[in-house]
């Protein structure tokens, strides 16, 4: 309070009284906190403990605040009493401003204070010399804590619940006011939006406050259990009086009143926070009435919001939206032209409501039809001329982006309010009549007004800001192209070439890293259309026809590039006008984006016509001469690409090829004719080189399908063999060459890649017998295995990371050839990588498998007299890893009594505490999980891991073991940062298949940011490190700031007196079994539907509790939906099960749903004695927290999304999968060795099956196991596994560990 509040204010006097007011304060604040010039200059060495704590706290202000308050320590202010006037309540409507409110509200709670002995009231009491309505500095601040300390009340209750009474009727008069109709009155208006935020502040320091004090009472309650040698008890939900209080008082406020004035104050958030409480309370009244209502007004919040999948949410809950409702959906949703006809119905029949035709207009802005624009705006002029303050501004945008300025001019002739449009209409104008004062000027005010709301936004979020430093994006442009031609009057027209071209490129770059949204880009575009535009003329005047021609080609490349971020969007009207514009522009791209257009038009065979027939006239010119494509190498859309990036030529060959196999229209020699094509003009080039061997592994699939078919049958075995495997060496060739030029791919080509080239290792059953075909066989292994050898040779070891489970798991490969192979690999990782690579191959060095242990042992052999880049001998480093894994198996392996909850590292693990300080990194995620190059430039200096990779210094002596079955022990130890981590060692379990989901996941999170609607929507697995020490023990980083969904649901119900006894539960699952055994389904179905409604959904109450500030309660919620519509779907992908309430973790820093212990993955569940009939968890409570809307709208578009990424990209997870099969689990202990230790297993091969299938998209009736597989869309497949997941009849047969009713 001092150093941010008073200090400031202090030094900034509005008056010397004031000044001196301030003074006052400090000296007395200093005073109370026990500051004296002494205390502060205590010698160290005679210091005791409270002037060693006052000596500390004085040293935390910083220098220039103790400057300032130094000399206070010995002054003698003294301020007089001032007289106080009575008030009476509510106070909001007696006075006339918003700083007039807040000094008397904030002196009259002063004045009567509620307890005199209150050190609160004692700091309050100095502060009211500086509450004054010149200042508001102190009231702003001090209010809040004022209210807090009147409501917790003082001795006397009748005065309490008195000023508590006074306190609520002065919130719900500013809400009251607020919640009414602007009334243009300007002073009026702001009063009611300032008054409001201070309650909006209000509320959420109540309830920020309530929510640190449940924290503070559970961390009391956790310490004297630990004192007192027991286990806290987490399933409660502590409140003390004084929270019951505040929690008391906070529900007399009206949650719909709080709604509409959050709305009106532009805080949507808040809005949709304290809709859905009053939404929820109706639907606990069954008081449907006025549901319809309160989900139009949720639609007008997310419409505001931009939230175009809660928006298609809450519509699925309206049953007949009117018109107007359906015109909120299309806006929300980018369907720009549903919602202008939706419009122009509303304003036929309303043609004098001013938002319908601003509706309109908006509809025209977005589209790109600015030429209707200004006539609409035009014509609605003529009939309404009072309506020009709202619509000027957007002819004024119209004008200038149509280069209309005599139009522009007259727009901003016209004295209506300000605005960003009108603003930048001006500065063009300058900028083109060489107005240089007036243009800065322009410039400089327009900066001025964005910079508040910029900050106002910037405080809730970057979305929120962005609007407003995207035009700050664009007067940057207007400046820098107007500094450029203050250069080029004093310049010649080579220079100016020279510099038009680095402005040129420099805005390129910094486009490459913007939004790709057609909403971000089209301004930014149009404006350089329109600069370019203003450069022309220049260039015209000045005769210099080389810049004039530069600036035609850079203005029709903005056009394309348009067209392009249109099409994409779907705003394909938009998209065609745009191409149209560009056709000046003599580039294949131009041809290229027109063929692109047809294709998502749905005209598949005219676009692969027009495409093949402009690449045969193009090619023809060549050959004649007659054409030089100087314009070949302009790029559409990729700006800031690297050197090798394609030309539009070679675009439009990879379509053309793309399509012609797509619509199985091509034949495959001209498909490969024309890959090989690209790969002479497109020297280097990772994305063809990656396309051509895609083809190349569908050719190889189908025919390797063949060859196998013919091979079953008794006549011509041997036939297709030489394709097959030719096939085979040209995949492996070009995805080897795609992983040279670059990363991009590298999850779709290296697991692969991998895989093919050791089933060809493998593989002796190629041919009908072991001799047939051996030399041919021979031959096109060496060949292939020629290309491994060179990509493995040229690569950066850390490509090798992405994939390095795969490569350990065959390192038992009976192909000598390949497991050199994988040796050399290996070698070549651990000599430039040899942390990330030690802690993945230690569960193989301390493996039960005595030939997997060589194998690996061999190449420590290799690598041990190397020095690593940490610059000590590896040597050293594998034996400290070998001593320290054995020393954690000690930890996992111990054997603790079954009452001890704690164990000593000092006393039971010496050894282990004598390692250290050690020089292993600690195997945190951040640290082992390797990050790929931006491009492929950056490939060669790329560094994968973090600078600061702090190693292993000491364990904390105190191991707390767990409840659960195995006991796991939690282990906390220090980095050589000086910060704790802890680590939970997992004794009886194989952390193999944890292991393999995490890097499974991890994987999934690359391509999920890779895809455009995924990545909008935030979508991503939560993952952490996974450690396997051996087959049967493992580390697992600890997870800080989680708790288990059992412990919050059990809080809640016990709070609420719902709680019911394991044994009642038992018996009424006991007749569900027996009603189920005997054929009665109505019978279990009503009685599991009566344990339902014991318990009604509550866990939407965890976010409200967690996330009282409405922002960070959204945001929550959003990532909680989104992160359980992920595992949801990849959940189901893995058949994993045993989805109870302790295996699903909420994070309570963010909302994220974390989900642990995957024991229970490949279908397992269903083999249980009571099988899992569910793909995943969907029960009440987890569709509660997803708000009102339930699974509709955020849940299922993230299903959606998710699926279609995990389908799309099929062949690299089964690739990563693969390594079950050949390092197969400890359950699976049927599989077969052979004489070289590398693995068969039925059941692995069993699994795989399955996953494959549901990768393709089928579905299997969970009743009958033996019927068939039917595809369906990804649309359906997440239908059908969303009703499965809340079928009540597979739930009611869950076993009860389960807890189906939560």
């Amino acid at each position: 309070m001092i150093e941010k509040e008073l200090v400031p204010a202090f030094r900034s006097p509005r008056n010397t009284t004031l000044q001196r007011h301030f003074a006052f304060c400090i000296q007395e604040l200093l005073r109370i906190s026990g500051f004296t010039p002494e205390t502060i200059a205590e010698d160290v060495s005679s210091r005791v403990a409270p002037t060693h704590t006052l000596k500390s706290r004085w040293e935390k202000f910083s220098k220039p605040c103790i400057e300032a308050i130094r000399p206070l320590l010995v002054t003698r202010y003294l301020i007089g009493k001032s007289e106080v006037q009575p008030v009476s309540y509510p106070l909001f409507q007696k006075v006339e401003s918003f700083p007039h409110w807040l000094e008397t509200w904030t002196r009259d709670l002063l004045e009567h204070k509620m307890n005199t002995s209150s050190k609160a009231f004692e700091i309050f009491g100095v502060c009211k010399c500086v509450i004054t309505e010149h200042d508001l500095t102190v009231p702003l601040f001090i209010l809040p804590h004022v209210i807090l300390t009147i409501l917790l009340g003082g001795p006397d209750q009748l005065e309490s619940e008195r000023r508590r009474s006074e306190i609520l009727t002065e919130i719900l008069a500013v809400l009251g006011s607020s919640s009414k109709p602007k009334s243009g009155n300007i002073e009026l208006d702001e009063k009611n939006q300032r008054a409001s935020q201070m309650i909006f502040t209000l509320i959420d320091y109540l309830s920020k406050w309530v929510r640190m004090r449940h924290q503070l009472v559970n961390k009391t309650r956790a310490a004297n259990a630990r004192k007192a040698g027991k286990l806290a008890s987490v399933d409660e939900l502590d409140a003390d009086d004084q929270t019951r209080i505040i929690d008391e008082f906070l529900s007399k406020i009206p949650q719909d009143i709080m709604a509409i004035v959050s709305y009106e104050c532009r805080s949507y958030e808040r809005s949709l926070l304290h809709l859905e409480r009053h939404v929820r309370l109706q639907l606990s009244l069954k008081n449907h009435a006025p549901l319809s209502g309160l989900y139009e007004f949720c639609q007008r919040v997310y419409a505001r919001m931009n939230e175009a999948d809660a928006m298609e949410g809450i519509s699925s809950m309206i049953s007949v939206p009117s018109l107007e409702q359906q015109v909120l959906e299309h806006e929300s949703t980018g369907n720009w032209s549903s919602a202008q006809t939706g419009y122009e119905l509303m304003i036929r029949d309303n043609p004098d409501r001013l938002d319908y035709q601003v509706g309109l207009i908006n509809c025209l802005r977005n589209l790109g039809h600015f030429e209707s624009m200004v006539t609409h705006v035009g014509g609605i002029l003529q009939q309404h001329a009072d309506w020009s303050g709202e619509l000027e501004s957007f002819r004024a945008e119209a004008a200038w982006r149509l280069s209309k300025w005599d139009l522009l001019e007259e727009s901003l002739d016209f004295d209506v309010k300000p605005s960003f449009e009108k603003s930048l209409g001006r500065s063009l104008l300058a900028l083109r009549h060489e107005q240089e004062e007036e243009l800065y000027s322009e410039l400089r005010l327009t900066r001025t007004s964005i910079a508040g709301p910029l900050t106002v936004s910037s405080l809730e979020s970057y979305e929120r800001a962005h609007a407003h430093v995207l035009k700050l994006h664009m007067l940057c442009e207007v400046e820098e192209w107007a500094k450029l031609w203050q250069f080029c009057e004093q310049a010649n027209e080579n220079d100016v070439l020279f510099h038009v071209e680095g402005v040129v490129k420099q805005w390129e770059s910094r486009l490459s890293v913007a939004s790709s949204s057609y909403h971000v880009v089209e301004p930014l575009l149009s404006l350089r259309r329109t600069l370019m535009d203003i450069g022309l003329a220049k260039s015209a005047l000045l005769e210099w026809s080389g810049v004039a021609s530069k600036l035609e080609e850079q203005r029709g490349l903005a056009w394309l590039q348009s067209a392009r971020a249109a099409r994409k969007s779907g705003y394909l009207s938009t998209s065609y006008s745009h191409f149209l514009n560009a056709a000046s522009l003599k580039s294949p791209a131009v041809i290229l984006e027109r063929c692109k257009w047809l294709w998502r038009n749905g005209e598949n065979h005219r676009a692969i016509v027009d495409l093949r027939g402009a690449l045969d006239k193009l090619k023809g010119d060549k050959v004649e001469g007659g054409i030089i494509e100087s314009q070949t190498q302009a790029s559409l859309g990729s700006m800031g690409a690297p050197l090798d990036r394609m030309s539009d030529l070679v675009k439009s060959k990879l379509a053309l090829a793309r399509w012609l196999d797509e619509t199985r229209t091509g034949h495959m020699q001209e498909i490969l004719d024309i890959f090989k094509e690209t790969l002479t003009e497109a020297h280097r080039c990772e994305k063809v080189a990656f396309q051509v061997g895609k083809y190349y592994l569908k050719l190889y699939e189908n025919e390797r399908q063949k060859f196998h078919n013919r091979k079953s049958s008794t006549t011509s075995q041997n036939q297709g063999y030489e394709t097959v495997v030719a096939l085979l060496g040209y995949v492996i060739r070009h995805f080897a060459r795609a992983l040279t030029y670059g990363s991009k791919y590298i999850y779709q080509t290296l697991p692969r890649m991998l895989t093919l080239w050791l089933r060809f290792g493998q593989d002796h059953g190629l041919g009908p017998d072991e001799s047939a075909n051996a030399d041919g066989r021979d031959k096109q292994f060496t060949q292939a295995q020629s290309y491994i050898k060179k990509w493995v040779s040229g690569c950066p070891s850390y490509q090798f990371l992405t994939a390095f489970p795969q490569i350990v798991s065959r390192i038992c490969h009976k192909n000598k050839n390949c497991s050199d192979m994988l040796e050399t690999i290996m070698v070549k990782v651990l000599q430039v990588y040899p942390q990330q690579a030690l802690w993945q191959m230690m569960s193989v060095a301390k493996s039960n498998n005595v030939l997997r242990v060589r194998r690996i042992e061999n190449v420590f052999s290799k690598v041990k007299r190397d020095r690593s880049v940490a610059g000590y001998p590896l040597d050293t480093l594998i034996e400290e890893f070998k001593r320290l894994t054995q020393e954690l198996l000690n930890v996992c392996n111990h054997n603790v009594p079954s009452r001890e909850t704690v164990l000593s590292i000092k006393t039971e693990f010496r050894h282990l505490l004598r390692l250290t300080p050690t020089n292993v990194v600690i195997p945190l995620q951040s640290l082992l999980t390797v990050s790929l190059p931006s491009n492929s430039q950056a490939t060669a200096t790329h560094k994968p891991f973090p600078e600061e990779q702090p190693s292993i210094m000491s364990f904390h002596d105190e191991v707390e073991v767990m409840t659960s079955l195995q006991r796991p022990r939690k282990v906390t130890l220090t980095g050589s940062d000086g910060r704790d981590y802890s680590f939970l060692c997992k004794p009886k379990d194989d952390l193999r298949k944890d292991a393999r989901l995490m890097e499974f996941n991890t994987m999934i999170n690359k391509l999920l940011k890779k895809d455009s609607a995924s990545r909008d929507r935030r979508l991503y697995l939560r993952t952490y490190s996974v450690v396997p020490l051996n087959e049967e023990c493992g580390i697992i980083e600890w997870m800080n700031n989680t708790t288990g969904l059992r412990i919050i649901l059990n809080k809640y119900y016990k709070a609420k007196g719902m709680a019911v006894s394991n044994v009642e539960l038992k018996e009424i699952f006991l007749r569900i079994d027996k009603y189920e055994k005997s054929g009665k389904r109505a019978e279990y179905k009503r009685l599991f539907e009566s344990v339902l409604e014991r318990f009604p959904p509550v866990f939407h109450e965890w976010h409200l509790d967690m996330f009282p500030e409405p922002r960070a309660w959204f945001a929550a919620r959003s990532a909680y939906t989104r992160t359980t519509a992920v595992i949801s779907m990849v959940g189901y992908i893995l058949g994993l099960g045993d989805r109870h309430g302790e295996n699903i973790l909420l994070d309570e820093t963010n909302g994220d749903c974390v989900h642990v212990d995957f024991n229970c993955l490949f279908e397992k569940g269903r083999y249980f004695e009571r099988p899992e009939l569910v793909p995943f968890r969907l029960t009440q409570n987890v569709v509660d927290a997803f708000g009102i809307t339930g699974i509709e709208g955020v849940f299922r578009k993230s299903c959606q999304v998710t699926m279609k990424v995990l389908r799309a990209n099929k062949d690299s997870l089964m690739s990563v999968l693969e390594t079950f099969t050949h390092d197969p689990l400890v359950e699976w202990s049927k599989g077969k060795h052979d004489k070289n230790g590398e693995s068969e297993n039925d059941q692995a091969n069993r699994s795989m099956a399955v996953i494959q299938k549901k990768l393709d998209g089928l579905i299997q009736s969970i009743t009958n196991q033996s019927s068939s597989w039917v595809p369906l869309s990804v649309e359906g497949q997440v239908q059908d596994l969303i009703s499965q997941a809340m079928n009540k009849d597979f739930l009611a047969r869950m076993y009860i560990g389960w807890a189906p009713w939560y």
